[in-house]
């Protein structure tokens, strides 16, 4: 994928739970970031038991299908390509692991009120993991050691809410 300001030469691809037992990689577009969030290529994402299995079977009552494109995915690492223009703490080129996505939850449905804030039904942010590129608030981004492999990264950081760089 080349990317010349916000002109791609090929589509992005997304993985779509389109269905239980159905999953498809689809082309979608390249998320447009806000003046606050960085552009993520996606170099490593995991697989939670917690959700993704469960979202894959169709074990969630009342669960609406096709999913969000990358949804569930919420555990990764990649490189920031792009940055907002109130982003000073991150530059392009950084390798970043993100606290899971689940913490944007909306606090107010009621998957939230029972605690269950990674099936909430109205996320703040509309882009997950299981994608070629995220869109995320710089907030939830925690620089990644250079001798830290984005694979250990997704491993070992990316499920529990770093306090700062790993």
């Amino acid at each position: 994928m080349l990317i010349f300001g916000r002109i791609s030469i090929w589509p992005t691809k997304s993985v779509i739970f389109a269905a239980p037992n159905d999953v498809r990689i689809e082309d979608v577009e390249i998320p447009k970031i806000g003046e606050d969030d960085v552009l993520i290529k996606i170099e490593a994402a995991a697989i939670c038991n917690m959700t993704d299995m469960h979202f894959l079977k169709g074990e969630i009552p009342d669960i609406k299908y096709p999913l969000p494109p990358g949804k569930p995915g919420h555990e990764c690492c990649g490189v920031i390509i792009e940055t907002g223009k109130n982003v000073n703490s991150l530059s392009v080129g950084d390798k970043v692991v993100l606290g899971p996505l689940y913490a944007l939850s909306c606090g107010i449905c009621s998957y939230c009120i029972k605690g269950m804030q990674e099936l909430c039904e109205k996320p703040l942010e509309d882009d997950f993991a299981y994608a070629e590129y995220l869109k995320v608030p710089t907030k939830y981004c925690y620089p990644l050691a250079d001798n830290v492999s984005f694979e250990e990264g997704v491993h070992r950081f990316a499920c529990v809410r770093p306090s700062r760089g790993i």
